[in-house]
């Protein structure tokens, strides 16, 4: 019998924030239609690329604890070979290393972990404190700059977007403002692949009780 269901294993503070708002939110299972589940999450200091490199290594003591691996990191980074490469490679180094297949996903998120922050709601401008006026909303005032498509779901650039808020809002870019916004955002309404991949795994992986 396994300590714990699974280890998260992601690629900096801010993301490792993000998904502590996300995870901690109050009865979370539910607005996942999962079961609990209990986890750890470990920060690779090497950001993204050594997410990549040692993925395999930095998950090794946790084959013993831990049921299940997930990966999380962007897919763009300098030297990035691509989300396809970045899946097989760390995919098979982690089965090559004694995972079983079926308890490890790794999550690429294309570009950046910015596009799971984006939805046409007010939580990125509630959590900077963001005066868009004279625009009715934060997406009308980007799309004015040219940093939202107004036919476009979600920022073309979404990690430069959220740093013009950032800039324009005067706070530093800080774990605590990913933590409060992924708190925040509505997980139905999220449509970014990566997202719904992890959404998917966990009710595969902790399906709601009665349910096989």
């Amino acid at each position: 019998m396994k300590e714990k269901d699974c280890i998260f294993l992601v690629a900096d503070k801010q993301m490792e924030e993000a998904f502590k708002g996300f995870l901690g939110r109050n009865e979370f299972h539910l607005k996942l239609n999962v079961h609990p589940f209990t986890f750890d999450i470990i920060v690779e200091t090497g950001s993204d690329p050594g997410v990549y490199k040692r993925a395999h290594q930095l998950l090794r003591l946790y084959q013993r604890t831990h049921q299940h691996a997930i990966v999380v990191l962007d897919e763009e980074w300098g030297s990035s070979p691509g989300a396809t490469q970045i899946e097989a490679t760390i995919n098979k180094n982690l089965t090559n290393n004694g995972w079983r297949e079926e308890d490890v996903v790794v999550i690429v998120i294309k570009p950046e972990l910015e596009v799971w922050l984006w939805q046409d709601s007010p939580h990125i401008a509630n959590a900077f404190r963001f005066d868009h006026s004279p625009y009715p909303t934060l997406r009308n005032c980007l799309e004015a700059e040219g940093l939202w498509l107004s036919n476009h779901l979600k920022p073309a650039r979404p990690k430069e977007a959220f740093e013009w808020v950032q800039r324009k809002s005067g706070l530093p870019r800080s774990g605590a403002i990913y933590n409060k916004i992924t708190a925040s955002v509505s997980v139905r309404h999220c449509t970014d692949p990566a997202f719904r991949l992890l959404h998917q795994t966990l009710q595969r992986w902790f399906p709601p009780h009665g349910v096989r």
